[in-house]
């Protein structure tokens, strides 16, 4: 599976994203630069989840929090926008 190395990406993006200081404005303020936790990584990495359609090919709707899905389909612009 490559959604373990999709989400360390992920990860390593969102925490770039908090230590080159775009948090809160967007843009790139080194004023604005912190060391993000691992919770605050977590949080924003679960918080941009995105429902997936289907549920393993078939024409059953998904819904979040399933056994198909789980918390979705990472959305780094959700994520930290």
């Amino acid at each position: 599976s490559m959604a373990c190395p999709g989400v360390a990406g992920a990860t390593l993006l969102v925490r770039q994203y908090f230590t080159d200081g775009y948090y809160p404005s967007g843009t790139r303020v080194p004023g604005d630069a912190l060391t993000p936790s691992g919770a605050l990584i977590k949080a924003a990495i679960l918080n941009s989840g995105r429902l997936m359609l289907g549920r393993d090919g078939s024409s059953f709707p998904s819904t979040f929090y399933d056994e198909s899905q789980g918390f979705g389909l990472i959305s780094l612009v959700d994520a930290v926008y």
